[in-house]
């Protein structure tokens, strides 16, 4: 059975430690989780290194430094409830659309300095969450001087009987590859698809190969122009 290596601290290290006590302000619970190290031992470390060890101030000094460490604490909680209302109207602002790291350029910009690992901690605590925006393609376009079809169909989307009408549409997916565009046909009595196809660029192509697989088996070309919405 191994035995588990003790850690092993430098004075260095002491020192800063016991200053969050004794001049920033921090209880030694506090101080001892922040750091990972056990309460105990931090206290001791207090006691052998703090600025009351060695009897080198008076009481009048003593006072003067518990009141430091209330008014330090104080300024801590201020500072820490001003970031909050800031990180909250800036992810508010954003409607609702800024992770960690845009929230921490945010609070740099103002003058702030925020690190991304803060800005997150800051949102946890919150309960913020960044909303990923909705990603738009437009698919449609009306300016050009290319004839237009006569709309045979008129809006009469209801048919009696299979392979009577036809109608298409051009819509985009977002996949880890890009934009794709996907091109079906449908017939409009059974509602079954007839013809389809996929491209990264939405041309007339796109259009043709959905309608060069068609025919296919049961398939027959409609006596009406297909509808193109």
């Amino acid at each position: 059975m191994s035995k588990q290596t003790r850690r092993r601290y430098s004075d260095e290290f002491k020192e800063e430690a016991v200053k969050l006590i004794t001049e920033q302000g921090y209880k030694v619970s506090e101080a001892a989780r922040n750091l990972d190290i056990n309460v105990s031992m931090l206290s001791r470390w207090q006691r052998e290194l703090g600025p009351e060890s060695d009897g080198s101030i008076d009481a009048d000094e003593k006072a003067e430094l518990q009141q430091l460490r209330k008014e330090n604490k104080t300024l801590r909680m201020e500072r820490e409830i001003l970031k909050k209302a800031l990180a909250k109207s800036i992810h508010e602002a954003s409607k609702e659309s800024y992770g960690s790291r845009r929230i921490s350029e945010s609070f740099q910009a103002k003058g702030y300095p925020v690190g991304r690992y803060q800005a997150r901690s800051l949102m946890r605590k919150l309960n913020l969450v960044a909303k990923s925006t909705k990603r738009f393609k437009v698919t449609t376009d009306s300016n050009h001087n290319h004839p237009v079809a006569p709309n045979l169909l008129n809006r009469q989307f209801q048919v009696d009987r299979p392979d009577t009408v036809w109608a298409s549409d051009i819509t985009y997916l977002w996949t880890r590859q890009g934009w794709l565009y996907v091109a079906v046909v449908l017939d409009l009595f059974s509602r079954k698809v007839v013809g389809w196809s996929i491209d990264r660029r939405m041309t007339t192509e796109l259009v043709k190969k959905a309608l060069n697989i068609i025919p296919i088996e049961g398939v027959n070309t409609p006596a009406m122009p297909i509808k193109k919405n």
